[in-house]
């Protein structure tokens, strides 16, 4: 069941209070075959110090950082342009999910949404 890579992406942006709880959501998910790209978008507050700490200890973990603030949709697409999976799964720096909501959306399959970005082809796997 854990065959198909799942790309989540969290954009990340002065939520140092709030993504411990999201990293922690994300990593302990009964789905394993999981590449967790987070993207900094020139967060102040010190957030990248805690997702760094994060990806010393889980490799699943790729951490980038913009170069300059490009908001949360350049944002996106950056990571978009870097994901591997075969599916892809947003989640907000500031929110968490259940720790089989991955497992239950490939179960499901993906939305009929597809996500063409630089050739590369995904489906969004989504709630609903």
């Amino acid at each position: 069941m854990n065959s198909v890579l799942v790309s989540i992406i969290i954009p990340v942006y002065n939520t140092a209070k709030y993504i411990a709880r999201c990293l922690d959501s994300v990593c302990s998910q009964s789905y394993k075959n999981l590449e967790i790209i987070v993207i900094d978008d020139c967060s102040q507050d010190g957030v990248d110090t805690i997702i760094k700490l994060y990806a010393e200890k889980d490799h699943r973990i790729i951490f980038s950082r913009n170069i300059v603030n490009l908001g949360n949709g350049k944002s996106r697409n950056n990571a978009i342009n870097m994901a591997k999976g075969e599916y892809l799964l947003f989640v907000d720096s500031d929110d968490y999910i259940q720790s089989d909501m991955v497992e239950k959306l490939v179960a499901r399959g993906p939305s009929r949404k597809k996500i063409n970005n630089n050739h590369k082809s995904a489906a969004r796997l989504q709630l609903v």
